[in-house]
């Protein structure tokens, strides 16, 4: 499998003319683009909605980039959010990523705009691309076009977003880049509180102890992984487990609260930590 290093370049934009509302906000897109998300391209190919191409078989978007020949990046944004009272939210979607003649997928990342204009937030792609994503997901390999939409993986990505400073008027982007030759596929977006819980000793699925140097996970059920991310949403560490217990060392890390979030049998939950 070649390496191919892709080159991320920011569209620019300005604050919407609508006021910003507040989360949640979702799509299904089984009836096509609201009126109030938009798709912005870099150049010719972008998202295109197409009946079919979502996740079981409903409305969603691809990025065919199957006949490209050159660099192609496009982003489906949220409307303007006001997170005033909404700081850390979650977003979700589905998505899928195809190698196409190059056999190398494309990533699907997470991205925010507002004061600053857009910036790039979390990556999620294969392990060989350049620089290396933040997170690898499964991926395939379609050379021929047209898509075979019978042998696609979609992925179901959580992603918790800490919205910063001037969040009352932030919009969330899912984009992607493709790179001579791939696909993209995304559906079901949604942007809403984040789904945590509160951790008791007297909980029957997941026991959180606390020292002072470290906290010690107990599941009833194997934990595949966990990650800690910080109020910023950077991933600041992240193991592989493959257990029912993980203990997770506090030394070096800065600030009052951080995230934990962790998989088992491949579905995610956040647990939050005081330092």
């Amino acid at each position: 499998m070649s390496r191919v290093t892709l080159i991320l370049a920011c569209t620019t934009s300005t604050l919407a003319a609508q006021p910003p509302v507040p989360p949640p906000v979702s799509t299904d897109l089984n009836a096509g683009v609201p009126s109030d998300w938009s798709i912005v391209s870099l150049s010719n190919a972008g998202w295109n909605w197409g009946s079919a191409v979502g996740y079981a078989g409903t409305g969603g978007l691809i990025m065919d980039c199957a006949a490209c020949s050159s660099y192609e990046e496009t982003t489906l944004w949220s409307p303007w959010l006001d997170l005033t009272n909404d700081g850390m939210i979650e977003i979700g979607f589905q998505c899928a990523i195809i190698g196409g003649s190059l056999m190398l997928p494309p990533p699907v990342w997470v991205q925010r705009d507002g004061v600053g204009g857009p910036a790039y937030v979390y990556r999620y792609g294969t392990a060989d691309l350049i620089p290396p994503p933040d997170e690898v997901i499964p991926s395939t390999n379609n050379p021929f076009p047209p898509l075979d939409m019978g042998n696609v993986q979609w992925v179901s990505i959580t992603y918790p977003f800490y919205a910063g400073l001037n969040n009352d008027s932030v919009r969330i982007g899912i984009g992607t880049g493709v790179p001579l030759g791939g696909y993209a596929l995304l559906d079901e977006v949604t942007i809403g509180n984040l789904s945590t819980f509160a951790p008791a000793e007297e909980a029957s699925d997941l026991l959180v102890l606390r020292t002072e140097s470290s906290i010690t996970l107990r599941s009833m059920r194997p934990i595949d992984r966990l990650e800690v991310i910080d109020l910023c949403g950077r991933v600041l560490r992240h193991q592989k487990v493959g257990a029912t217990e993980a203990q997770l060392p506090l030394d070096g890390l800065v600030g009052p609260l951080h995230l934990v979030r962790l998989w088992r049998s491949g579905v995610p939950a956040v647990v939050r930590v005081a330092r």
